[in-house]
């Protein structure tokens, strides 16, 4: 490649070893968490057919169950059966190199210059990081920049676009019901160039076509009633929280919405009317403006809607970054340009290799993972469990034992875990006998722990990483 191709394509060499990077950052063992539970679904649905009510748990046995990722809980269990735990960090890898690929593209065809676009890519995908937790909801990160694509292209007037925007949100609406905001954020865009050219079929067969897309599903419309429904019931659960600013998460969303919010003053979107000088927006203003307020609004009342903003607001800061006039620092960077990207390499190495050894440990189980004593449950007992446990016990040891909750939030409702919330935060022995279970697995450090090795009807059965077992003997 000559040298002057070379720089051409330089941000996208950049683009591509950042995001090798990131994702090496979200790599390493398989963590408690919701990634289990859905792993036994897959296996469920893959031997037996779809559940319609719940088979894991004893305080909600046989109650109606709308499974919120059946397609994508069976890709994963296949994926396992396929090639181990090892093989399901392709699902991170994928989301990383979807989102930053589709993320970049969305900010040049937004007008975006190429190194803004790649730089700005990269601090998104990287402030992401704590968003990227394996299980079925990364399909939609990975899926969400080109959504909007196609839909931006299918407004265009594209067949095409409007296609593949179609296919992928029967497709997203099958692996994970946060297909909504897709097809909410479609109908945006439709309204905005519906404003725009003051013209209604294109925009509407556009925004028609979207909603029936997420109908595709066994579900139907109670698709789209469950994802409306979910937040209320998972009140209790800290990712479904407005934006707090003592968070990573929050501050890191917070911090970037800011920033877009600076670029979108200083660099407005253009009129309806206004020509595309090719040097910033080539979006009117009632394209843009809705979709990102509208993300900015869920990300702050819901947190777990971070990465959509990170992903949506980037064209917008990138745009802000290519009109910025550094005459200085662009007389300064010129002679030093090789000495620069050298740099950049070497500090590149600094940060990867310390990361390697993590490879290794692809498909091991982390060690917040309570292996020892969930192996330890007697078959039978009911199980009070801390929240984050329940997947792991259900991938494990179902069906032998029942958990008492799980990351199924919808299925319990906010009241159950917030009375099983309520008897795992105290010291009253005697509630949890009559809640009826047998044995608790819970935080090592609760004061319930300290409770029950003093009741004298509780015995100490297992523990590790973190957790600790009591099995109920008198």
């Amino acid at each position: 490649m000559s040298p002057p191709t070379l720089r051409a394509r330089g941000h996208l060499a950049f683009l591509g070893f950042a995001l090798a990077l990131v994702t090496l950052w979200n790599l390493g063992p398989v963590g408690a968490g919701d990634v289990w539970w859905h792993l036994r679904t897959g296996d469920l649905i893959l031997d037996q057919g779809v559940p319609a009510t719940d088979p894991f748990s004893w305080t909600a046995h046989g109650v109606p169950w709308q499974l919120n990722a059946w397609f994508g809980d069976v890709v994963m269990a296949a994926g396992r059966r396929a090639g181990g735990l090892g093989l399901l960090a392709g699902f991170t890898i994928a989301t990383v190199a979807a989102a930053g690929a589709g993320t970049y593209l969305l900010a040049r065809r937004w007008g975006a210059r190429p190194w803004p676009a790649a730089t700005v890519t990269t601090i998104a995908i990287a402030l992401m990081s704590p968003f990227i937790l394996l299980r079925p909801l990364l399909a939609g990160l990975a899926l969400f920049p080109f959504v909007v694509l196609l839909a931006d292209a299918a407004l265009a007037g594209s067949r095409r676009g409007l296609a593949g925007m179609a296919a992928l949100l029967v497709l997203w609406a099958n692996l994970h019901a946060s297909f909504s905001v897709g097809v909410a954020v479609v109908g945006l865009m439709a309204v905005g160039t519906a404003v725009a050219r003051r013209t209604v079929l294109l925009p509407g067969v556009v925004a028609v076509t979207a909603a029936v897309a997420g109908l595709v599903t066994p579900y139907g419309l109670d698709g789209y009633l469950h994802a409306l429904t979910v937040q209320s019931a998972s009140s209790t659960i800290e990712e479904w929280q407005p934006l707090d600013l003592g968070d990573s998460r929050g501050l890191l969303v917070a911090c970037f919405a800011l920033v877009m919010a600076f670029a979108v003053a200083a660099f407005p979107p253009r009129g309806a009317n206004d020509p595309d000088d090719g040097a910033g927006w080539r979006r009117p203003f009632w394209v843009v403006i809705p979709v990102l307020a509208a993300l900015a609004v869920l990300s702050f009342g819901t947190i777990r809607s971070g990465a959509l903003l990170l992903m949506a607001g980037t064209p917008a800061i990138a745009i802000a970054a290519g009109r910025l006039r550094l005459p200085r620092l662009r007389s300064w960077f010129r002679p030093r340009r090789g000495a620069v990207l050298l740099g950049l390499l070497v500090a590149w190495l600094v940060a990867v290799v310390p990361l390697l050894p993590q490879l290794t440990r692809l498909g091991d189980i982390g060690n917040d993972v309570p292996v020892t004593a969930t192996d330890a449950i007697p078959a039978g007992c009911r199980l009070l469990n801390e929240y984050e446990y329940g997947g792991f016990v259900i991938d494990r040891r179902w069906p032998e034992v029942f958990v008492s909750q799980d990351g199924r939030n919808d299925l319990y409702g906010a009241e159950r875990l917030e009375v099983q919330e309520s008897l795992l935060a105290g010291t009253a022995v005697q509630a949890v006998e009559d809640f009826g279970a047998g044995c608790v697995l819970l935080h090592a450090d609760r004061p319930l722990a300290a409770a029950l090795d003093a009741s004298g009807t509780w015995e100490r059965a297992g523990g590790g990483g973190g957790a600790v077992l009591y099995v109920r003997s008198g």
